[in-house]
């Protein structure tokens, strides 16, 4: 799947103030890469704009965790130590 690159908006220079903004880098494998490209070649954003918008969207459980997350392991209690 090859993206077009040159078919994406960018952002406008100066559009984001640079005390709020960071740098994400993620090593995926290719199959994500193209999901995202696809993605924002069809919607005509940046990678950027595709990424905020997912993060906005994911619906969070009580333990911040998005709700399709595989279900945790419950963390054993340590037992009370005796101190006599």
């Amino acid at each position: 799947m090859t993206s077009s690159v040159t078919s994406r908006a960018r952002r406008p220079r100066g559009s984001l103030d640079p005390r709020t903004t960071a740098a994400l880098y993620a090593r995926v494998d290719e199959g994500t890469k193209a999901v995202f490209d696809q993605i924002a070649d069809a919607a005509g954003e940046s990678l950027g704009v595709v990424l905020e918008r997912v993060a906005r969207h994911i619906e969070l459980d009580d333990s911040g965790l998005p709700a399709w997350w595989p279900e945790q392991p419950s963390q054993q209690e340590e037992l009370p130590l005796k101190t006599a």
